[in-house]
């Protein structure tokens, strides 16, 4: 199955000073979007029932970028031009900025948290490998 390919919306990208990014704001921002209630449900019913009800699709997790890059000036634009992501990782980090647990990352992709550790590292090691134990969030919320 051919994945959908990550469509970011135009961005105008202002001058090229960027200050690091307010996250805390980007996530008060999503907070009041469709997609961040459908996080919260598929979360909230996977804690209950341990199921799933709902999925969070390649479709969804594209919209999020779309979301984090208009919200934050940016910031998906410009990390796709200073790191070679492919799209699956470009989507997986965008889940990261969200402030999320390990746990509830792996719950949305529906895969099974070692699995989602390991991407990490491997995203750490090969992108940022000045990184040291730093967490991915942390990394990439490092970005300018």
């Amino acid at each position: 199955m051919v994945e959908p390919e990550v469509l970011l919306l135009p961005f105008n990208e202002p001058k090229e000073t960027h200050s690091l990014i307010d996250f805390d704001d980007l996530v008060s921002h999503l907070r009041e979007t469709e997609l961040y209630a459908k996080v919260t449900r598929i979360l909230s019913y996977h804690q209950s029932y341990n199921d799933y009800e709902e999925h969070f699709t390649v479709e969804d997790q594209n919209e999020l970028l779309n979301l984090i890059n208009r919200f934050t000036d940016g910031f998906i634009t410009r990390l796709e031009k200073q790191v070679s992501l492919s799209e699956k990782d470009l989507r997986f980090c965008g889940l990261h900025l969200l402030g999320l647990s390990t746990q509830d990352i792996a719950i949305l992709l529906e895969k099974d948290r070692s699995g989602i550790y390991k991407r990490q590292k491997r995203l750490l090691h090969q992108y940022f490998p000045d990184a040291g134990d730093e967490k991915l969030e942390k990394v990439l919320k490092s970005i300018k």
